[in-house]
């Protein structure tokens, strides 16, 4: 005989269930008139859904009229469809003595559920009004049934197959462990919305049916299943000028996600996102060069920091300009300095010793003949504050 435990790894409900760690047991029986020795079990398949973990099972000696255990660990592989027959053959060879045997395995036999007033766990299992699968429900029903996932942080999903409810009578779910949670659908006549997957922190969906005091049909046929939410993250952009001041009103598309404008603290926020490496995003906004790349999201919330500068302005705003010569003496030329609006020459110990003023010229000239001979920066201030230094020598 054969016979199925799955309380050591497995849940303990009695059933081999996909991805499941289990002992089969064979019970060996001598039933000749002499004992046997160097006894060895073989249990062997040819089905892919399940690997038999120790397939030898050695016996050193087993009396006339005597009976054994054979134990042997399996594992069903986690994709195998629930109901999955699995056919097993076991021997047993003793010397020049040999027997066989075929044996059957379930694999997730799927579990029954009619409705009820009460609360179950479960991540798999078929669903039936109170009639079952061959009868009707019956009249002045009133019953509430809360449904819990069996692990922790799963969503419970129930997915009709058959709906035959009486116009008057209804099945209602809602997103939580009672009837006063969100309600997700009223089920009447003969549709219902697929899949229903709870939302909420605890996973749990309640069903509530009733049924008024005339009229049946065959109700309905649903299966309960469970789903792993994918972690998701948000991706924050904080977009600023090249001074640091938030930009209001910018628009960052993420790839994938739509559009979003940054807020008066300059932020846009774009909430679940799955893990992801590689993705692509653009800012922009009037007046200013459109700043793009890319993010990875791998396991927490991300902030992006996203830099904007003026349109026609060059990222530094010493980039193109030239300064001659260098060293100097009584004049020191600029050129390429049409984007910039103010000149300083500042001393090493930050004095300002020169100030000139730009009105879009692409040269300007500075008078130095009265600066003493050492080392000055050039001070460049553009539009909005930009600014950007050079370092020159005075000879």
């Amino acid at each position: 005989t054969l016979s199925h435990d799955d309380t050591g790894s497995g849940d303990s409900d009695g059933i081999l269930d996909p991805g499941e760690t289990a002992d089969l047991t064979l019970t060996l029986s001598n039933t000749g008139h002499a004992a046997v020795s160097n006894l060895t079990g073989l249990l062997t398949t040819a089905n892919p859904n399940l690997t038999i973990v120790n397939g030898t099972f050695p016996v050193a000696s087993l009396a006339a009229g005597a009976s054994t255990s054979l134990v042997y660990t399996v594992t069903a592989d986690a994709a195998t469809p629930l109901g999955t027959s699995v056919n097993l053959t076991a021997s047993a060879t003793a010397g020049e003595y040999s027997a066989t045997g075929a044996y059957e395995v379930i694999i997730g036999i799927m579990p029954v559920y009619l409705m009820h007033t009460g609360t179950i766990t479960v991540c798999n299992g078929a669903f039936y009004d109170t009639g079952g699968p061959n009868s009707a429900y019956s009249n002045n029903e009133n019953l509430t049934l809360t449904v819990l996932p069996k692990v922790q942080g799963d969503k419970v999903k129930v997915t009709f197959s058959m709906v035959n409810l009486e116009s008057y009578d209804k099945l209602q779910v809602f997103d939580g462990q009672n009837a006063t949670a969100t309600l997700l659908a009223t089920i009447s006549g003969t549709n219902a919305p697929n899949p229903i997957v709870a939302t909420n922190g605890s996973g749990a969906l309640t069903f509530k049916f009733t049924s008024d005091g005339s009229t049946t049909k065959d109700g309905w046929a649903a299966t309960f299943g469970c789903v792993t939410p994918i972690p998701s993250y948000s991706v924050s952009f904080a977009v600023v000028d090249a001074n640091a001041a938030p930009i209001a009103g910018a628009w960052v598309a993420l790839t994938g996600h739509g559009s979003r404008r940054t807020n008066t603290q300059g932020i846009a926020i774009f909430p679940e996102i799955d893990a992801v490496q590689g993705l692509a995003y653009t800012v922009t906004n009037s007046g200013y060069q459109a700043a793009s790349g890319t993010v990875d999201v791998v396991d927490s919330d991300v902030t992006v920091e996203v830099m904007l500068n003026i349109t026609g302005a060059p990222v530094n705003l010493s980039d193109g300009v030239r300064v001659y010569p260098n060293p100097f003496g009584p004049q020191l030329t600029l050129e390429g300095v049409a984007h910039v609006r103010q000149v300083e020459v500042i001393s090493l110990i930050g004095q300002r010793v020169l100030l000139m003023e730009s009105h879009g010229g692409e040269t300007l000239t500075l008078p130095t003949d009265h600066l003493q001979p050492g080392v000055y920066m050039i001070r460049l201030t553009g539009e909005h504050g930009m600014q950007s230094l050079i370092k020159v020598v005075k000879q």
